[in-house]
């Protein structure tokens, strides 16, 4: 019974298989027929309008619907395997992409990526603080005037010689700390990293300079015979600082584009801006008021008018292109720029004429010299620093693969060497009060 029963069953089920096969060929016969209609119209469209699905790499032939599992996939227009892997929709046609590739293609073309704005704004930092250690060293180590450094920074200080030698030694070890951290930073990609180091590392460049300028006063001045300076109505270094600033803050509005205008960089730029306006607003001033020369009192009187009303109307467009910003707005921001640097540097030389500067110290030879080798060896630290932030901008102008890498890196590490080397020189300067003698290693105590 069971095996009856088995073979009845298999019986009763072979009818069903046979209907559906019939079913399935009379469907496959009616969809060539369609197929042949659509073939034998001229323009080779079927009752639908749309064109006969062929493709290009086979013959055509009637579209199959007998795709069983043991059958290698087909294209939906014709019995071509090949055709599928070319209408996959994994892969798509030429001219397109998808929205991954698509993606992929604008943050390689279009938007340029992360690293590499990390690098232009690396670039703008080394710019930024190779001119602002070059302007320090050019006003306080190259000139021949030996006059006191009146920063904030320095008021503790007094007249201490010891208080500002231990401190610009601290200093050099910090100084030492950061050329190691940059390497590192470097050394990994990271960009971002490497440009606030340098940041810091200028700020502190120019902190030791000063420093560095002011001790070597007071060491030339304790000597025999000299005579310090007297104050005038006028600090050249502040206001030649200050016009540094603002001639910068026009330089980043002129030269950003609109794109990298962000608020907080016109936040910045305003108030920098506004704080260094200040300063030299309230020197003029009070130079205005002590002065006893009449077209001096109304002179700086009218450079501080000028002034005033080309800053007024610069940060008017700032303020403008922060709200409403387009190209307009932007090209606004460069128009009044200009204006605005004339009138300070006018008003900055009009302020540092020799009259309104006081008169320098006067010093013996012994306290020349004493100067000299300190002011020397602050200037061997300004020098390998600048030559480490050129290093620096190198590297991240140019990509790794580029033949001349190897070169700027080699380079990045004997400027390191060579700041550690600045530091020492510098150290044994303010503690001898005289020139080294013998340099000393290349390599000792020099930062990897």
């Amino acid at each position: 019974m069971p095996a009856a029963a088995a073979s009845s069953g298999r019986c009763r089920r072979r009818p069903g298989r046979l209907l559906a096969g019939a079913a399935l060929a009379g469907r496959e016969e009616e969809r060539g027929r369609r197929w042949t209609r659509g073939r034998a119209r001229p323009d080779g469209a079927g009752r639908s309008g749309r064109g006969a699905q062929r493709c290009p790499q086979c013959e055509g032939g009637p579209p199959s619907v007998l795709t069983g599992t043991a059958d290698p996939p087909r294209c939906p227009g014709c019995r071509c395997p090949a055709a599928t892997k070319r209408r996959s929709p994994a892969v798509p046609p030429p001219g397109r992409a998808t929205a991954g590739s698509e993606r992929c293609e604008v943050s390689g073309g279009g938007i340029p990526s992360s690293s590499s704005l990390q690098r232009k704004k690396l670039i703008s930092i080394c710019d930024h603080c190779k001119i602002k250690m070059q302007l320090v060293a050019d006003l306080l180590l190259l000139s021949s005037e030996t006059r006191p450094v009146n920063t904030e920074s320095l008021s503790v200080f007094g007249e201490s010689f010891e208080k500002c030698r231990d401190t610009i030694i601290a200093r050099t070890k910090g100084l030492s700390i950061l050329t190691h951290d940059v390497q590192s930073q470097l050394n990994m990609g990271r960009f971002g990293e490497v440009g606030e180091s340098l940041m810091e590392m200028g700020e502190l460049v120019v902190s030791l300079t000063e420093c560095s300028a002011h001790a070597a006063y007071l060491a030339a001045v304790e000597t025999p015979g000299a005579q310090p300076a007297m104050p005038g109505l006028v600090d050249r270094y502040k206001v030649t600082r200050c016009r540094h600033e603002v001639e910068h803050g026009c330089g980043v509005l002129k030269t950003t584009p609109l794109a990298d205008m962000s608020p907080q960089l016109l936040l910045e730029v305003s108030q920098n801006m506004s704080k260094n306006l200040k300063f030299l607003t309230d020197a003029c001033v009070l130079a205005s008021e002590k002065s006893k020369d009449k077209f001096a009192k109304e002179q700086f009187k009218l450079s501080v008018k000028c002034m005033s009303t080309s800053a007024s109307a610069l940060l008017a467009c700032v303020k403008e292109v922060k709200t409403s910003p387009s190209e307009l707005t932007r090209n606004r921001c460069v128009l009044f720029s200009g204006p605005l640097v004339q009138s300070v540097y006018a008003l900055v030389g009009f302020a540092t004429e020799p009259q309104f500067l006081g008169k320098a110290a006067t010093i013996n030879p012994e306290g020349k010299a004493v100067q000299t080798a300190i002011l020397g060896g602050a200037m061997s630290v300004v020098s390998a620093c600048v030559l480490l932030t050129q290093c620096l901008r190198d590297i991240a102008q140019h990509p790794e693969s580029s033949t001349k890498m190897s070169d700027y890196r080699e380079r990045l590490r004997n400027s390191a060497c060579a700041v550690s080397d600045g530091c020492n020189l510098l150290s044994q300067a303010l503690r001898e009060r005289s020139s080294p003698r013998t340099l000393p290693p290349v390599n000792s105590n020099s930062v990897n």
